[in-house]
């Protein structure tokens, strides 16, 4: 399970009583993929020139959009910072598997955390 499946299943259940009987099989048929998704992908990249473009063309060359991008410090050396990006895709598609896979490769580190539909309205 992932990052997004824990914070929803802990935010979940104090919402309903009925939370912690939900299957890994029903999640997965809730979260099935829409026809308007997003996924939140976080990584770091190795420090060398051009490891941060080269990342975020990974998702261009296979026609992704990137809606949102951040960075934070990682905690864990001085100058290392841990980048999140929010692309228009998900976790399922395989462009968007593809594009991980390629941009991996000028990461010290990257993961998936999930997908989930877009906004319907302005928030």
């Amino acid at each position: 399970r992932n990052v997004l499946w824990y914070a929803l299943e802990q935010g979940l259940r104090l919402l309903h009583p009925m939370m912690p009987y939900i299957t890994e099989e029903l999640w997965q048929r809730l979260t099935k993929p829409s026809d308007s998704d997003k996924s939140t992908i976080m990584f770091t990249t190795k420090h060398e020139p051009g490891a941060l473009v080269d990342v975020l063309a990974s998702f261009r060359d296979k026609g992704i959009n990137l809606s949102h991008i951040d960075k934070r410090p990682s905690g864990k050396t001085n100058w290392d910072y841990t980048f999140y990006i929010d692309a228009d895709a998900h976790q399922s598609e395989e462009s968007l598997q593809i594009a991980v896979k390629t941009a991996s490769e000028y990461c010290k580190s990257i993961e998936v955390l999930g997908s989930y539909p877009r906004a319907g309205q302005i928030l």
